[in-house]
């Protein structure tokens, strides 16, 4: 999920100098040290983690005793990330170095989306140093793009209407030619407006009560849920780095919480089914949450003025769709892809009725039962 970045804690004055800080640096006791470092600065194990670069489970068995740092490369990240000062560790003071690799080092920017990095890495063939080291140039990228360049991508984004996305999508699914799905509409006075959802009347009129025996939601655990697990490569995985990058330069930051994923659902009048598990955000946001953005910006980069008619002579390219959601079929095929949103309050063990379906309604426009645009 995402949210407002906020600074990372910071040794207080005098710290490293408190007789048990001394003591255990001294003794180098990393797990005492990450103990009394966030008991006087507030820090949480995932502050320590993007502080030094050691995965926040490492950090939990160092301050529990489980495990001991003895690698020196170790001891060398928690007193640069720590700013613990390097003789109290019995580290050489690091030597004055101008070279450009240095100053490159110096300049790179400090990644906070480390289990992201985690999941891209578990999720295609790079390694997690690949994974990062291709981030940190996907943030250059971005940080050199002219200024003219990025007030033009504004602008034709921002020209886009919500109509000539759905031309897009009806276009590209052809959705009335299966089996009586098609876009949901709506009527607002005189006006007939066409949403990016996708439906068929059976589900219009449906009626079920909720929290009653009519509608049931079953929740199986993740274990035993066949959740489908993507290999990024090409284009997917190139959007995924940019979609890491595009949140390191922004006020926002990615948690790899869980949320909900649909695996099946039957509507019928006066009944409602369906089955839920959880999903790691990372597994929605660097996939199925990636379509929309493609989408606009695939709209945005066509030449010339931009109308609804500009997608009915041939079906646009869009790699991500065509590789997470290239059909209705697709869509409507839950347990062999990613339909996931929501906030998960807690980790349930049995959901009760009406709690669930409450906190899975739609949380934005655009995706209904088979979240052909966005979520649902």
């Amino acid at each position: 999920m995402a949210r407002q970045r906020r600074e990372l804690p910071v040794a207080p004055p005098g710290l490293w100098e408190r007789a048990e800080m001394r003591a255990a640096l001294s003794e180098r006791d990393m797990g005492a040290v990450i103990r009394i470092f966030r008991r006087w600065t507030g820090a949480s194990q995932t502050d320590v983690s993007v502080l030094t670069g050691v995965p926040q489970p490492d950090v939990s068995d160092l301050e529990r005793g489980a495990r001991h740092v003895t690698a020196m490369e170790l001891f060398e990240r928690f007193a640069d990330g720590l700013c613990i000062p390097r003789p109290l560790l019995g580290l050489a003071e690091r030597q004055p170095d101008t070279s450009p690799q240095r100053v490159a080092t110096e300049a790179a920017p400090v990644v906070r989306s480390v289990s992201f990095i985690e999941w891209i890495a578990e999720h295609s063939r790079l390694s997690v140093r690949e994974a990062h080291d291709r981030l940190i140039a996907r943030i250059g990228e971005i940080r050199n793009l002219p200024e003219s360049e990025r007030h033009q991508r504004a602008y034709t984004r921002g020209r886009l209407t919500r109509a000539q996305l759905v031309a897009a999508l009806e276009h590209y699914y052809d959705a009335s030619s299966h089996e009586g799905y098609g876009l949901y509409k709506a009527r607002v006075g005189a006006h007939t407006l066409l949403t990016s959802m996708l439906t068929k009347p059976g589900w219009l009129h449906a009626r079920v009560p909720l929290g009653t025996p009519a509608e049931h939601f079953q929740f199986i655990p993740p274990m035993a849920a066949p959740i489908p697990t993507p290999l990024l490569e090409g284009e997917p995985l190139d959007t995924a780095i940019d979609r890491l990058a595009q949140a390191e330069l922004s006020t926002t930051v990615l948690a790899n919480n869980p949320i909900y994923q649909l695996l099946r659902i039957t509507i019928e009048p006066g009944r409602l089914q369906a089955a839920v598990t959880l999903v790691d955000f990372a597994t929605y946001a660097l996939t199925m949450d990636l379509l929309e953005a493609e989408l606009i910006d695939t709209l945005a980069d066509l030449p010339g003025p931009i109308a609804a008619t500009t997608t009915r002579d041939r079906r646009l390219r869009l790699p991500l769709r065509d590789a997470h959601l290239p059909s209705v079929t697709h869509a409507l095929d839950f347990e062999r892809r990613i339909c996931a949103g929501g906030p998960v309050g807690g980790r349930p063990t049995e959901e009760p009725r009406g709690a669930t379906a409450a906190r899975l309604r739609p949380t934005r426009a655009g995706a209904v039962a088979p979240c052909v645009e966005r979520r649902w």
